[in-house]
């Protein structure tokens, strides 16, 4: 060996090493097929799509990782006079995995160093003001807890509670400042967002500062990137919990500041455009629902226009609970609106029915829906309907409209402060949390039914208003998907940044 050589550990040089997937077969090529290469498609250190076969990624999800890509290392891991045979892929001509009888390795870039996370973070405790005190609570300073940061959005910008100066100053909380990054340790683990502005936090949580110089953004991306095995690594007894001893015990993959910058450029890029989203919904929603209100919430029911009537819900719309029961049918890829789904992110969880424990009802494109769990908390759903195995949780009250030609109108009905108040007044139950509206009795709410040109003149309003919504939704769904895709890869160094412009 030459002065200049020396050895080191494989893994200061690959950045990522996994025996690939036990594959589900199809026979026929689908939009939702993949290629899977075999040990029989690694000869003379080259790989040959002749011998691969076809996965159906609906039957079986493949980690973004597993995808193969040019210039990775294919390395046959069993069977006789075939184990350790080795090839580089220089061509991907179609989306494409690994069976496991394979291992894929992925190069790593020379210039990333492995390091403690621990070294490269300064994490700050939070606390509670005694409850007690009422003056140190209703202030000023935003308190966060989980619960206003469970939505997988990189900032939080409100908080359920504030505190006051001196329930601040009593108390061990500490302040987060602008880019400062605050992930749930307790109970709910792995929650994490960046900081807009100074906001004070609980003892559930960590606040965290980036320290030896590493860019706040990139620890954002890179945290966000380490959250599975953080979870991994959690423990207690009552509670799942992560330490100051976690972070240390985990190794990160740090570049050089310049590659810090465009990976998180990259990344943020993604993440703004699904913020500007989010905000034209908002906005459309906003603006739906104050036509609404200005049309038919500010007239006296006694100076009705000629042809305008007062009706019930009932009159007007059905309730549907059609059942489906995952039992009887497993293995349907199901669209679940969920009310967690709801909260997090406004969009459906595909999932597969033998992952479902319970009933839902059925519901397709027609439908339009409210929560009837805990109505201070308003949950009112337009479903996409992108399948035609939509399903929703029995906690929502399914309606339709008896003429679909006014369903556009009844959601705005059921979108309505007014509507909100009146499932308010009509719950059962002792708690909020557990208080519920029984859904027959919506159907005794009254409205005001405007003539069909004025219902027409309405729709030809929010309709399209409703349109851009979906959407934005479906956008955003495709963003965080292709977001999640990138996240371990350009945290690996397996996609190169280096012609990035920012």
């Amino acid at each position: 060996m030459t002065s200049e050589w020396h050895e080191v550990p494989l893994r200061e040089l690959v950045g990522y090493i996994s025996k690939g997937i036990a594959p589900s077969y199809a026979e026929e090529a689908s939009e939702t097929t993949i290629r899977v290469l075999n040990q029989k498609c690694n000869r003379n250190f080259r790989i040959s799509y002749g011998d691969s076969r076809l996965h159906d990624t609906l039957k079986k999800k493949v980690p973004p990782e597993r995808y193969v890509k040019p210039d990775d290392i294919l390395i046959n891991s069993t069977g006789a006079g075939t184990a350790g045979r080795i090839a580089q892929i220089e061509d991907v001509p179609s989306a494409t995995t690994i069976d496991g009888h394979m291992i894929l390795r992925v190069k790593k870039m020379a210039q990333w160093n492995r390091v403690p996370l621990i070294d490269y973070i300064e994490l700050i405790g939070g606390g509670t003001p005694k409850t007690t005190v009422p003056e140190y609570w209703n202030g000023n300073i935003p308190w966060l807890s989980v619960k206003d940061f469970n939505n997988d959005k990189r900032y939080v910008y409100s908080t359920e509670k504030h505190i006051s100066q001196s329930g601040f100053e009593n108390s061990p909380t500490k302040m987060l400042h602008k880019d400062d990054i605050i992930i749930s340790a307790r109970g709910t683990v792995g929650e994490i967002a960046m900081i807009p502005f100074d906001m004070a936090f609980n003892q559930s949580c960590y606040g965290i500062r980036a320290s030896r110089g590493i860019d706040q953004p990139f620890l954002y991306y890179l945290l966000k990137n380490c959250i599975s095995q953080l979870k991994r690594m959690t423990h207690g007894s009552v509670f799942d919990t992560i330490t100051r001893d976690t972070f240390a015990n985990i190794e990160v993959d740090i570049p050089d500041a310049e590659t810090q910058k465009r990976i998180s450029s990259v990344l943020a890029d993604i993440d703004n455009k699904i913020e500007v989203n989010d905000a034209i919904n908002d906005n459309l929603e906003q603006q739906a629902q104050a036509i609404y209100h200005e049309r038919f919430e500010t007239i006296s029911p006694n100076d009705l226009p000629s042809e305008w009537r007062i009706v019930t819900l009932g009159e007007v719309a059905t309730i549907s609970s059609k059942s489906f029961n995952p039992l009887k049918e497993p293995e349907i890829l199901l669209e679940h609106y969920s009310i967690p789904a709801f909260d997090e992110a406004r969009f459906p969880v595909f999932e597969l029915s033998t992952s479902i424990k319970s009933n839902k009802f059925i519901i397709d494109a027609s439908c339009f829906m409210i929560s009837k769990l805990n109505p201070t908390t308003k949950r009112v759903w337009k479903p996409y309907c992108l399948t035609g195995n939509a399903v929703c949780s029995t906690e929502f009250i399914v309606y339709k409209a008896k003429d679909k030609t006014i369903t556009d109108f009844l959601y705005s009905v059921i979108d309505s402060n007014s509507f909100s108040d009146f499932m308010c007044s009509h719950v059962t139950g002792s708690t909020g949390s557990r208080q519920r509206t029984t859904p027959s009795d919506t159907l005794s709410y009254e409205l005001i039914l405007p003539s069909e040109d004025d219902l027409a003149e309405f729709q030809s309003l929010v309709s399209p208003m409703y349109a851009q919504i979906r959407i934005n939704a479906i956008e955003n769904d495709r963003l965080k998907r292709l977001r999640d895709s990138l996240l371990p890869k350009l945290m690996s160094g397996e996609i190169d940044v280096s012609a990035v412009q920012f």
